[in-house]
């Protein structure tokens, strides 16, 4: 595909806004001006003015004529917002002062015509109707800035940070060289995702360069930091060997969602795999199923008054496997459920487990039961703890076993042989008794400094980025974009050696040459194997020898390229050094070209001039 249609399909979008901005400016500056230009006419040559009301409405005329001229000149500063715009550096309290200001003006237009009233001429009407329709211009105009600046400013800014970072202060020449080697760092990072595909699927190199596009493509459709090609590879790889060395691609949902959960919840990847197991046997998406353990969490929070941290309950709750976690999956967050309610009164799930067993040995539950009440004096009611435990109700089981917990001052009142008795009609030890009393009379002592939140998704609080993770992670998704195709990594490339031609006496372009092979190495060998091929500079210097026996030593540092390709031109010579040096200087009238379009018979560059709109072509 050519560079230029990959250039122009990447940006439609800001073409469209830029072309769309541009004709409503042209059309609101040039109308209005006429208008203003005839009314301030026709008042000057007014004669004849006799009397007080004359001069009023003379005046009057005359003020509106210049505010509809200023409401026109405003269109400036807007012109000036949308450069800023493209350059991401407007700002949402640039924009919404903006906003703020024209919506003033509406009112001011408003007020005019309840204070005059009848006492307005047509002409004065007129005026102020078509300042109230450049003002509702502007209006669109300013929110077609603020979609732009929504949609690419936030992304420009970052590019350039990004670029920055990476060559410091930009020139034609370092922007060129550094494109060149972000391209080849980025290819050599895709041969060896391609490789580590290829071994882990068992699939050719073709078929795996195609699915590391597909991780690169679905993952930037989730429109989420963090959910990256990297960590959507992770996610697939981690719910395959949780499946027990499956080999399945997933659904992008699946994979978009496990990549979020491990990546910005901080979950396992056994946690985050069995969320997707739940959702793949639910039928539900990802997010759903996290939506369900949100709202399950927070119905705890809402019974008990116990506030818990959502993250680590979350992690604790899909870690639970076995024949538990499929019983408390019928029920949506079933599971997070189960784990708040025992958290919330000083219990573990895992413990809970244990009673259950415990107690639903019913001949000795009841003989340790009626032992306890003896030894104790105390009376113990375990009848409805054994139904929620035959039912499964892990939730259910865990008040009715803390209910019979008592106090602490009861347990210490106890001597050895009534504690070790009292715990073993519980089902449990006299130690994992004690641990939760003590852990549930803490939770109740500080229920008060509980902490609360207005925000109402925890799911989106838990996963806050910082400034420079997010900066991290935007870089990812960076990365991630150039991954998605060979294509237009290659003419990226192209109008980088371009750039820097002129500096570098035609060498990038080779560079091009070289970073071709490593694409076509990348993506499935791309002519035969035994021909094409990189020797990597670390691997150098290179002995190369010819068909009679010379021999030749390349310089540290240089790689050799390998490929039929190279060498076969009109003749099957090659090309010749003078023919090289013709291209080369061709290339470099090609980039120092200043080039021109037209538009409407009028050079663009002179088209913008009138329109004060700055256009990228």
């Amino acid at each position: 595909m050519a560079i230029g249609d990959q250039f122009n399909r990447a940006n439609d979008g800001a073409k469209a806004i830029n072309e769309e901005l541009r004709f409503i400016l042209d059309a609101v500056s040039s109308i209005g001006d006429k208008l203003v230009e005839s009314f301030e006419t026709a008042v000057d040559e007014a004669e004849n003015l006799n009397n007080a009301t004359e001069i009023v409405s003379k005046t009057l005329q005359k003020g509106f004529a210049r505010d509809l001229r200023q409401t026109v000149k405003n269109t400036e500063s807007l012109i000036k917002l949308q450069v800023k715009a493209k350059k991401g550096l407007a700002s949402q309290a640039e924009l919404q002062k903006k906003r703020i200001e024209l919506e003033d003006n509406l009112a001011q237009i408003t007020a005019k015509r309840e204070i005059l009233g009848e006492n307005l001429t047509n002409q004065q009407k007129e005026l102020l109707d078509q300042q109230e329709k450049e003002i509702i211009n502007q209006q669109t105009i300013l929110s077609g800035i603020e979609k732009y600046n929504n949609r690419y400013g936030s992304l420009i800014g970052l590019g350039k940070q990004y670029l920055t970072k990476i060559v410091g202060p930009l020139n034609r020449f370092d922007l060129g060289l550094a494109v060149l080697a972000k391209v080849g760092k980025t290819l050599k990072e895709i041969d060896s995702e391609v490789a580590d595909i290829q071994r882990g699927f068992a699939v050719t190199k073709r078929e795996a360069l195609a699915i590391n596009q597909e991780f690169a493509k679905s993952s930037l459709s989730a429109l989420t930091l963090g959910v990256n090609l990297g960590s959507v590879t992770k996610a697939t790889n981690d719910l395959n060997n949780a499946l027990g060395g499956t080999a399945n691609l997933f659904t992008a949902d699946i994979r978009n969602g496990i990549a979020f959960a491990e990546e910005r919840l901080g979950l396992s990847a056994e946690a985050a795999s069995n969320l997707a197991m739940e959702a793949l046997n639910s039928g539900k998406a990802f997010n759903q199923v996290v939506a369900e353990n949100e709202a399950s969490f927070k119905a705890v929070k809402a019974t008990t008054g116990v506030t818990l941290n959502f993250r680590q309950t979350l992690e604790e709750a899909n870690k639970i496997s076995g024949a538990l976690r499929l019983t408390l999956e019928k029920f949506p967050g079933g599971i997070i459920e189960a784990v708040a309610q025992a958290k919330s009164l000083g219990i573990e799930l895992d413990q809970i487990r244990g009673i259950q067993s415990s107690i639903l040995d019913f001949e000795s539950s009841i003989a340790a039961e009626l032992e306890a009440e003896a030894l104790t004096g105390r009376q113990i009611n375990l009848e409805r703890a054994r139904l929620a435990a035959l039912n499964n109700d892990a939730a259910a089981l865990a008040q009715e076993i803390a209910s019979q917990f008592g106090s602490i001052a009861e347990f210490q009142s106890l001597n050895y042989v009534q504690q070790e008795a009292f715990a073993k009609a519980l089902g449990m030890s006299s130690d994992q008794l004690a641990n939760q009393l003590r852990t549930q009379e803490s939770i109740n002592n500080s229920l008060q400094t509980g902490v609360e939140t207005q925000g109402e998704s925890l799911t989106a609080n838990a996963a806050a980025l910082s400034a420079q993770e997010a900066l991290t992670q935007s870089i990812k998704s960076l990365d991630t974009t150039l991954k998605t195709s060979l294509s237009l990594l290659l003419g990226i490339a192209g109008v980088a050696a371009i750039l820097a031609a002129p500096f570098t006496a035609g060498m990038s372009l080779g560079a091009v040459a070289g970073l071709a092979a490593l694409a076509g190495g990348a993506g499935a060998g791309i002519g035969a194997l035994v021909q094409d091929g990189i020797a990597p500079s670390s691997k150098g210097p290179f002995t190369i020898t010819d068909s009679y026996g010379a021999t030749a030593v390349t310089a540290k540092g240089d790689g050799v390229v390998v490929s039929p390709n190279i060498s076969q031109g009109g003749g099957g010579e090659g090309i010749t050094k003078a023919q090289a040096n013709e291209m080369i200087a061709l290339l470099k009238k090609v980039a120092d070209k200043d080039f021109s379009v037209n538009m409407d018979g009028r050079k663009l560059s002179n088209a913008l001039q009138t329109s004060g709109v700055s256009y990228n072509i």
